[in-house]
């Protein structure tokens, strides 16, 4: 099933990002995991799927039953549980989130359900009802400013979940909670970020002052033929004496595992990328292959022997990996203009956003009731 719509899901994309966190420090950020990296990260996800999902009553049992207070009510455990199955409404945390990490997000998460709870106080004053003509129409919208690719890739996640555009957007309209989040969206934009607006003058301002955000490391032709010439001169020497793959992997391979004199372990289909499986699969034990380029440099691939106890369908191996060497550029302004004006615009919406939360919680006289761990500040300052 596609994911709902969640304008406002501040639960869940929480969650996720507390959920996945650990997932992306796998690789140093704008660089692509090495064949090495992808095996460790699979793995990982795979033990994070594998372990016994938590049900949110089994999570919350310890809790007091009071959770906060505001506007002289109680915001309840029940309340709580209620409101998180809305975002998950199989009824359990994500795989890998555990007990004591929904304890420390408590906070921040009972925060946001109550500012909602607020919210649509204030919409009813100003007259915003939740209804699937307004979700219609902000559909409308959004695919209308979306870009031609991003139109692609929203075809291709249709075709794949077998729904036609008209079957999705009707799905979606018939969601409570997805109305519920466009009413949040129409009220916000109406009331709250009314005059946030970027000029693309104030966007280069912000890239002249901020240069160094906007560095990449990009190899260019003559690196690449650099790294693929080393990669052939080391094959060459392979090809005279192949005893030496361990002791060449050590001086020159670019991935962790040269530690290991190349070694990968063993790992089954679907583990690599598309060329450097392909190569691997075809040799047999103790073959080498020829130089196999792929998205992270050429790579040499030693087929190893399969050990006793790995299973039938995995092969093990080594490889030499030679990048080419990047060079530090600055993305021309031209190129990211757009993008760098809704990214400002946006950082100016969530500034607008948390002093509403702020505002919202300090009139209700809101109150943490449940006791908060010692190293979790709350989400908002009130």
């Amino acid at each position: 099933m596609m994911k709902k719509w969640l304008l406002g899901g501040i639960v869940s994309a929480a969650m996720i990002a507390s959920v996945s966190g650990a997932d992306a420090a796998a690789a140093p950020a704008g660089q692509q995991l090495t064949p090495e990296q992808q095996q460790q990260l699979i793995q990982m996800l795979m033990q994070q799927q594998q372990a016994k999902a938590v049900t949110i009553e089994d999570a919350v049992k310890t809790w007091p039953d009071d959770l906060a207070e505001y506007n002289g009510k109680k915001f309840t455990k029940t309340e709580f549980v209620a409101l998180l199955k809305t975002q998950l409404p199989d009824g359990k945390l994500p795989p890998g989130f555990t007990e004591e990490r929904l304890k420390q997000m408590a906070p921040q998460v009972i925060q946001s359900m109550i500012v909602r709870d607020l919210l649509l106080e204030e919409m009813k004053k100003a007259g915003i009802t939740p209804s699937a003509r307004m979700v219609k129409e902000m559909w409308e919208t959004q695919l209308k400013a979306a870009t031609e690719e991003q139109r692609k890739q929203f075809a291709a996640a249709l075709a794949q979940e077998k729904l036609t555009l008209d079957e999705f957007i009707k799905d979606q309209s018939e969601d409570k909670e997805v109305q519920l989040q466009a009413a949040i969206q129409t009220y916000m934009e109406k009331y709250v970020f009314t005059g946030i607006k970027v000029t693309e003058a104030q966007a280069k301002k912000y890239y002249d002052e901020n240069l160094d955000q906007f560095k990449e490391q990009k190899a260019d032709a003559d690196s690449d033929k650099a790294a693929e010439a080393k990669a052939k001169e080391i094959l060459a020497e392979l090809k005279k004496d192949p005893a030496k793959f361990a002791e060449l992997a050590k001086a020159n391979s670019a991935c962790p595992s040269k530690e290991q004199g190349g070694s990968l372990g063993a790992f089954g289909k679907g583990a690599m990328v598309p060329e450097f499986e392909l190569a691997a699969f075809a040799l047999k034990p103790g073959e080498i292959s020829d130089v196999v380029k792929t998205q992270f440099g050429y790579h040499i691939i030693r087929r190893d022997a399969n050990l006793a106890n790995d299973p039938a369908d995995n092969i093990r191996a080594s490889h030499i990996l030679i990048t080419p060497t990047p060079k530090e550029t600055i993305i021309p302004f031209d190129q990211i203009k757009t993008q760098l004006i809704q990214v400002l615009e946006n950082g100016e919406k969530q500034k607008k956003f948390m002093e509403l939360n702020n505002e919202l919680l300090k009139k209700a006289n809101f109150k943490m009731l449940m006791a908060v761990p010692a190293n979790q500040a709350p989400a908002v300052q009130l």
